[in-house]
């Protein structure tokens, strides 16, 4: 499985398929690794005993098969099939997907048992619990509009917490509609982080681009037993999500712009851009991350690479992490005024 994400990164996208191959691509050109794929699906077939499944998780827009050494075409002798997800149904006859062949994820209808079934598996709760809760808990399921999403974060975040919560929860819900029901329900997941460290923890991720994985190992090194009992809490809430790589985790496009746009707290540098923020305040926090790195004694050989804003332009977006190796803020940063 390969996470393609709004942006697609080609490069990322062929190392993922690579690595379940089996193969390395380092920096090869562009139809060397195109051929190099073909040819590890090939040996995987092992004459045609095996077969692929091919995801491409959260597609956005089109994206060519040939370029991760597949193609739709049957004569060319790798027997595989292809799943895509995304939210624009256009994107997937782009591909080449006939009509008959997409599917439609909808949503649990508030009258459907299966909503409310899904909510008390995961709130899971006391065979003496308050009816009064039970109640709510209803309430809560139906203004999640029948998203599975919402509905598990709300059921994790609001298991074993008093009543009154619920009930604020619930006020919460009441007042928007199913196109901001979802960043509701991480707002609220967030606000119901008991401790300041994890939620600066998630603010932390919220620095890692969507769907990347990230190194748990190498977040905080110094602080290992601490982020692992973070993680754990933002697990339970449902903000963060489990990884397919070993040691990662993850973090959902809808949850990492409420990092994005949450500010941090006095102790660390904000991930937001203050309004009317200019290049050099944008420098300096760039500057205050990659120190904050060094001083944690983050590994620079897994850490991602730190994406400076560009000093000229006074729209540019604070700094997130990709996919690449970290690099020192240039000295251009430091003298700018």
């Amino acid at each position: 499985m390969a996470v393609v994400g709004e942006n697609p990164d080609i490069n990322a996208i062929q190392e993922s398929i690579a690595s379940y191959l089996g193969i390395q691509l380092k920096d090869q050109a562009k139809q060397v690794r195109v051929d190099k794929l073909r040819q590890g699906f090939e040996a995987k077939l092992k004459g045609g005993e095996n077969k692929f499944l091919i995801i491409l998780d959260d597609v956005w827009k089109p994206v060519d098969l040939e370029d991760i050494g597949l193609s739709l075409l049957p004569n060319h002798g790798v027997n595989f099939k292809v799943l895509l997800t995304s939210q624009n149904k256009d994107v997937c006859t782009e591909m080449g997907v006939k009509a008959d062949s997409v599917l439609n994820v909808g949503l649990l209808t508030e009258a459907n048992v299966e909503a409310q079934s899904f909510f008390l598996q995961l709130w899971e709760p006391y065979d003496d619990v308050d009816h009064e809760l039970h109640k709510i808990g209803e309430e809560i399921v139906k203004k999640c509009c029948g998203l599975p999403i919402a509905i598990k974060t709300m059921a994790c975040t609001l298991r074993s917490k008093n009543k009154d919560t619920w009930k604020s929860a619930l006020s919460c819900l009441q007042h928007h509609d199913i196109s901001t029901v979802v960043p509701t329900v991480f707002q609220t997941s967030y606000d119901n982080i008991q401790d300041e460290v994890t939620g600066d923890t998630f603010l932390l991720c919220g620095l890692f681009l969507e769907d990347f994985d990230i190194p748990t190992e190498d977040l905080l090194k110094e602080a290992r037993y601490q982020l692992n009992v973070c993680i754990e809490r933002l697990m339970h809430t449902n903000l963060l999500i489990e990884s397919d790589v070993v040691g990662c985790v993850k973090l959902h496009d809808l949850r990492a712009s409420l990092a994005w746009r949450t500010p941090a707290s006095p102790a660390w540098p904000s991930l937001a851009s203050p309004a009317g923020d200019s290049p050099a305040g944008l420098a300096r926090r760039s500057l205050a991350w990659h120190s904050l790195a060094m001083e944690e004694e983050l590994s620079l050989d897994s850490l991602p690479q730190v994406v400076q804003p560009p000093l000229d332009f006074p729209m540019a977006q604070p700094p997130l992490y990709s996919g690449r190796v970290a690099q020192p803020p240039p000295a251009a940063a430091i003298h700018h005024h």
